[in-house]
């Protein structure tokens, strides 16, 4: 058993405490629903504490733990506060800091190559003010995350899915207000095959639902009033070249249906089912 102190990576899936290492990876993003962008400031690290060890269990492989708990502060030009920002407008004054703890187990299992893992996190009694000094909502959201992968000679097959609840609690003027629930779910599969030192191609299918359950996303009303806001499913395909150990160029095109995860929708032109293409190109440089 070890022990880890400071500012720690968030052990969740397989990409979350590695989500900034773009050599560790043959796309220009992740699946989205599983890795938001976004909101890397609320998902990355924490700071605290984790205690983290491997148990042999013969035959049957080993496991790998490690559990962890700790407070965040996020910053106001960080994803999550700009979201914020542009939801509820110029009544928003500020988000708060908030604990988040949970765990991380991997199962190296007697196949050489495949592993299993499982993890759990939640973050407690996040919160943000609206002008008049009173705190709007707090929100605890429990997280449950499932990852399988497989890496065999030069291909790596990968498989997850993550489950997220939302306990909303309003406070008018320190009046508690209706408690509210709701639920999303994203999953994906993916693939990619190593050429040789130079080239490697991946892709991936995923999913995302803001109510699970509503996949088809009809009967929305408000700000996320149609049926496209409801879900996003993203086919991805990328082009990895290795010019130099150092130094990796990606290319990659996404043909997506559905509108969920995009914000301030009401003038997309694209918020419907005939679905969109985006392209990305980057290029890294490690030193």
């Amino acid at each position: 058993m070890k022990f880890r102190v400071g500012r720690i990576r968030r052990p969740e899936g397989i990409y979350n405490s590695t989500q900034d290492i773009d050599l560790a990876r043959t796309s220009v993003l992740l699946p989205q629903g599983m890795y938001d962008a976004k909101y890397r400031d609320f998902s990355a690290s924490v700071d605290g504490g984790s205690i983290y060890g491997n148990v042999g269990m013969g035959k049957a492989g080993s496991l790998s733990y490690e559990l962890y708990g700790g407070v965040i502060d996020l910053s106001e030009k960080g994803g999550v506060a700009r979201l914020l920002q542009d939801s509820v407008g110029p009544a928003y004054t500020g988000v708060n800091g908030f604990s988040m703890a949970g765990f991380q187990t991997w199962w190296a299992t007697p196949i050489e190559g495949l592993r299993a893992g499982l993890a759990f996190s939640e973050a407690f009694h996040f919160s943000y003010d609206v002008a008049g000094g009173y705190v709007h909502d707090v929100i605890d959201s429990p997280v449950e995350h499932i990852s399988l992968e497989y890496q065999v000679k030069a291909w790596t097959f990968q498989a997850e899915y993550k489950y997220t609840v939302y306990d909303t609690t309003p406070y008018r003027g320190g009046v508690e207000g209706a408690k509210s629930n709701s639920e999303t779910d994203t999953w994906y599969v993916g693939a990619a095959y190593r050429f040789n030192k130079w080239f490697e191609l991946g892709s991936y299918y995923t999913e995302f639902y803001a109510d699970v359950s509503n996949r088809s996303g009809t009967g929305r009303t408000g700000a996320q009033g149609v049926p496209s806001d409801g879900y996003q499913k993203d086919f991805a395909l990328s082009l990895r070249f290795d010019p130099k150990p150092w130094w990796i160029i990606k290319a990659e095109v996404h043909r997506i249906h559905g509108t969920g995860m995009l914000h301030q929708n009401q003038d997309n032109p694209v918020r419907d089912n005939d679905g969109w293409y985006m392209i990305a190109l980057k290029t890294t440089v490690s030193f």
